[in-house]
C-alpha cells in the first residue's frame, strides 16, 4: 500500500508537471491549430451544451432550494428502492439526467452525498444509471446535424436510455450488505413528502434562492465549458503528434472495424462529440453502434466534468468508470438486437434542432418542465392507486 501511495506521489509530482509543460509547448508551436480547436470547443459549448444544460441547472437548484426535490424524493421511494436499491432522491436524479444530460446526474449525486441524503454505496449505485446524455444533444447534434437523420438520433436515444436502466438494475445489489433494507409505507405518503419538503427547504426567500440558483448555474456551465475547450485542444494535440495515428496502426490489423470507425472511437474516448462527428461520415451499422457506445461511455472529457462534482465526496471514481464501461457494453448488445427493427429512412423536415439559441433554450426548458410534470403526476397516480388497494 505504501509503494502504491509513493507511485501516485511520483506521478503527481513528476509526470503530471512534465505533461503539462509539453502541453504548453505544443500550444506555442501550433498556435493556429490550437486556436481553431479551442474555437470549435467553444462553439460546441455555446451551440449545444449551454442551451441544453443551463435551464436545467437553474431549475434543479430552485427545486432543491424550495424543498420540492425532497418532496419528489419521498414519493419516489416506492420504486427506486425495490428496483435500484437507492433512496427516493434517485428518481429525481434519474428524471433530471434523462431530460438534461451529463454531467447533471453526477452533480445531483455529488450534492446528495455532500448533504448526507445518500450513503457512499447509494451514490455509487445512483451514478450507474443517472449520468446520461440529454435528448437535445442526441437528437439535435448527433441525429440531425452529424448523421443528418433524426431517426438515427431516436435509435441511439432509445438504446442509450434503456441500457442505462438495465445498468442500474445490474448494479442494484452492489454492496447490498452495506445498507439496511427499507420498506416503503404508502400510508400518509403525501403528508410524509410534505414534511420532507419543509425539512429540506432553504430558509432564504424565493428571490434569494433564485439569485443563488442563477449564480450557481453560471459557475457550473462555465466550468463545463472550460473542460470542453481543454479536451478539444488535447484531442487536436494528440492528432498533431501522431498518437492517434500510431494507435490506429496498431489496431487495424487485429480489429474488424474499418479505419474511419477506429478513428472515431479513439477520438471519442477523449471527447465524445469529436468522435461521433468522425463516425457520422459513414452511416453504417458499425458506425451507429460505435457512436451509441461512445455516448453511453461519455468520453474522458465528460468524466473530467463529472469528477469535478464528485471529488469532494467519498464516492469511488473507479466504480463510476466501471459503470460507464458496462453501460457502453450493454448499449452495443441492445443496439445490435434492436437495429433490424428500426426504420432509418431519411425525411426532410424542419425541426426544433435547427432553431437558434433561443429556440433551443425554450425546447430544453419545456422538455424539463414536461418531464418534471409527468414524473410527479405518475408518482401521485401510483400512490393513490396503491392507497386505494390497501
Amino acid at each position: 500500500m505504501n509503494n502504491h501511495k509513493r507511485n501516485i506521489e511520483k506521478f503527481n509530482n513528476i509526470i503530471i508537471p512534465v505533461l503539462v509543460a509539453l502541453f504548453n509547448v505544443f500550444i506555442l508551436l501550433n498556435p493556429q491549430e490550437i486556436v481553431k480547436a479551442a474555437s470549435e470547443g467553444l462553439f460546441l459549448w455555446a451551440d449545444t451544451v449551454f442551451p441544453s444544460l443551463f435551464p436545467f441547472i437553474i431549475g434543479i437548484n430552485i427545486l432543491t432550494g424550495t424543498g420540492f426535490a425532497a418532496f419528489a424524493a419521498a414519493l419516489s421511494e416506492g420504486f427506486t428502492r425495490p428496483l435500484f436499491n437507492v433512496p427516493g432522491a434517485g428518481g429525481f436524479a434519474l428524471m433530471s439526467g434523462f431530460t438534461s444530460g451529463y454531467p447533471l446526474g453526477a452533480k445531483i449525486t455529488g450534492d446528495l452525498r455532500g448533504s448526507g441524503q445518500i450513503t457512499k454505496e447509494e451514490g455509487e449505485r445512483l451514478l450507474s444509471f443517472t449520468n446520461n446524455s440529454g435528448p437535445l444533444f442526441v437528437l439535435g447534434a448527433v441525429g440531425v446535424k452529424m448523421y443528418q437523420n433524426v431517426h438515427i438520433g431516436y435509435f441511439i436515444l432509445f438504446i442509450h436510455y434503456l441500457s442505462a436502466i438495465i445498468n442500474g438494475l445490474l448494479f442494484a445489489n452492489y454492496k447490498k450488505k452495506k445498507f439496511k433494507k427499507v420498506f416503503f409505507d404508502y400510508k400518509n405518503v403525501l403528508r410524509k413528502a410534505y414534511r420532507e419538503m419543509v425539512k429540506y427547504r432553504n430558509a432564504k426567500s424565493f428571490g434569494k434562492i433564485f439569485a443563488d440558483s442563477v449564480k450557481n448555474a453560471v459557475e457550473t456551465i462555465l466550468q463545463i465549458g472550460g473542460f470542453i475547450v481543454l479536451f478539444c485542444v488535447a484531442v487536436r494535440i494528440l492528432n498533431l503528434t501522431g498518437v492517434f495515428y500510431s494507435l490506429k496502426t496498431l489496431l487495424l490489423p487485429v480489429c474488424p472495424l474499418d479505419e474511419n470507425t477506429i478513428d472515431g472511437i479513439l477520438a471519442g474516448l477523449a471527447e465524445v462529440t469529436n468522435g461521433v462527428k468522425t463516425l457520422s461520415a459513414n452511416a453504417t451499422k458499425e458506425s451507429i453502434l460505435a457512436a451509441a457506445a461512445l455516448i453511453s461511455f461519455g468520453g474522458f472529457s465528460i468524466h473530467a466534468q463529472s469528477i469535478n462534482f464528485l471529488y469532494k465526496t467519498d464516492i469511488s471514481l473507479r466504480f463510476y468508470l466501471l459503470s460507464k464501461l458496462t453501460h457502453a457494453i450493454i448499449t452495443v448488445f441492445l443496439g445490435a438486437a434492436f437495429f433490424p427493427f428500426f426504420n432509418f429512412d431519411k425525411e426532410t423536415a424542419v425541426t426544433v434542432f435547427n432553431y437558434n439559441l433561443g429556440g433551443k433554450l425554450l425546447f430544453s426548458t419545456c422538455m424539463w418542465g414536461f418531464g418534471a410534470a409527468a414524473f410527479v403526476l405518475s408518482l401521485l397516480f401510483a400512490v393513490f392507486r396503491r392507497k386505494n388497494k390497501l
